[in-house]
């Protein structure tokens, strides 16, 4: 069983880093706008006591927004479907629910890998703007803690809706994901204003609920239903 998710997870990395490079541009956009106005924001409240408040703040919604659009970008369950492999995969001597987390793997180490450089560079950014020397050690500990609670949990509950549920709910998983990321980016300038507890809080209560989800439909998943699924 080891060698088989080993071989998995390794497809699929391998895959993921083709397909990163080719990410770049589709998400640079949404990286500049967050980091841009995040700026825009440093710089009318530079030199005042909420300064490094509002920087932590920015670093951990843009990390977690921008891992998000990357993630969504780079899990292939559905391509699993459409290209006739996954037929290849429930042949393999493990459980699917172990291909379902083997899959998730490498797309949720490489987001939450990501989001971590991301936090560094976002500390060079605003200590170079701010000219305040500061590391928070509380940001890069909870972007890191946040990002894999909700990353592997989404990655989770996406991979049994496509597989397991028909077109009807996959398509609703999609809507959702689109607005969910449409929120996050657009509530971006009211929310960095909150104390960072409420930002946290709010992340980590979303990723429990993923989590309890999660779990209920890991215990869900079976061949028999992935294959009933397979012609949606």
């Amino acid at each position: 069983m080891r060698n088989v998710m080993k071989a998995i997870v390794w497809k699929e990395y391998m895959s993921l880093r083709h397909r990163a490079k080719k990410l770049v541009f589709s998400v640079l956009f949404a990286v500049l706008y967050l980091v841009v106005f995040g700026i825009i924001k440093v710089i009318q409240i530079q030199n005042t006591p909420q300064m490094q408040s509002i920087i932590e703040n920015i670093i951990l919604y843009v990390c977690v927004t921008t891992g998000y659009l990357i993630l969504i970008s780079l899990l292939r369950f559905s391509q699993e479907k459409t290209q006739k492999t996954l037929e290849s995969l429930l042949c393999l001597p493990v459980n699917p629910t172990i291909i379902l987390l083997s899959k998730c793997f490498a797309a949720v180490l490489l987001c939450v890998m990501i989001s971590f450089f991301e936090s560094i560079i976002l500390h060079i950014i605003f200590i170079l703007l701010s000219g305040a020397i500061f590391v928070s050690l509380k940001i890069i500990v909870c972007n890191l803690f946040i990002c894999a609670l909700l990353y592997l949990t989404f990655s989770i509950i996406n991979g049994y809706i496509t597989w397991c549920m028909n077109a009807t709910y996959v398509k609703l998983m999609s809507y959702i994901t689109a607005l969910t990321f449409i929120g996050l980016v657009s509530s971006f300038l009211y929310i960095i204003s909150f104390p960072f507890y409420m930002i946290f809080l709010t992340f980590l209560g979303i990723g429990i609920i993923l989590l309890i989800l999660a779990i209920f439909f890991l215990r869900k998943v079976d061949k028999e239903k992935i294959v009933l699924n397979l012609q949606d």
